[in-house]
């Protein structure tokens, strides 16, 4: 889930600290503006999405690459969505799949109240060449209201803020391959994802059983 610049360093937190991976990450150019992600990530090997005029780069074939090179002890971390949720790109997320003749997904976008309709570009090519990799997928809440620069960095560290955190982790063999089959899997995981924010979350307990 994309929901506001803090998720990413929340994730790449976690697949370091909690997982012991190396992160290989999927981003906006954009990004490179800033001189201390340009170091780290690049030698990270991670790949700058460029916009969709950029040199005419095909960047689902880039992705397929980085997904090709993984090694033991790697991970793809990949953002679907493509962007941060708002109400405006929604709305223009549901247009975009009516106007190409995409109704049912469309229809199923417009459900959605949390997360837009995942771009399968990405996501069908890392599923396509790496048929051995399990995937992970990761659902928070508590990080949705870090829309800006400014309220990243105030509320920096991210350890003293309240947020859940929900990876759900599905073995290579348990995820289709085929285009049209992977695309249905990823929008119902997205589903589930979007329905799974309006639960109401569990109080944490003491021994003795009282709330706290």
């Amino acid at each position: 889930r994309h929901a506001g610049p803090g998720d990413s360093f929340l994730l790449v937190h976690l697949l370091i600290a909690h997982f012991d991976r190396c992160p290989k990450v999927v981003l906006k150019q954009a990004l490179q503006w800033d001189p201390g992600l340009d170091v780290v990530l690049t030698r990270l090997a991670c790949y700058f999405l460029p916009s969709k005029s950029g040199a005419g780069e095909d960047r689902t074939d880039a992705v397929a690459e980085l997904a090709r090179g993984l090694v033991e002890g790697d991970a793809l971390l990949l953002f679907p969505e493509g962007g941060n949720w708002t109400p405006r790109r929604h709305r223009r997320a549901v247009a975009h799949l009516f106007g190409t003749g995409q109704r049912r997904r469309a229809r199923q976008a417009m459900r959605l109240s949390h997360v837009l309709p995942p771009r399968p570009g990405g996501a069908l090519a890392c599923l396509t060449e790496r048929p051995d990799a399990d995937v992970l997928v990761v659902a928070h809440r508590g990080l949705g209201d870090l829309v800006n620069p400014r309220q990243m960095w105030q509320a920096l560290p991210l350890g003293q803020r309240r947020m859940t955190i929900r990876p759900l982790c599905y073995p290579a063999a348990d995820v289709p391959r085929e285009s049209q089959a992977a695309l249905g899997w990823l929008d119902a995981r997205w589903a589930e994802l979007d329905a799974w924010i309006d639960e109401p979350e569990e109080r944490p307990r003491t021994a003795a059983g009282s709330a706290t």
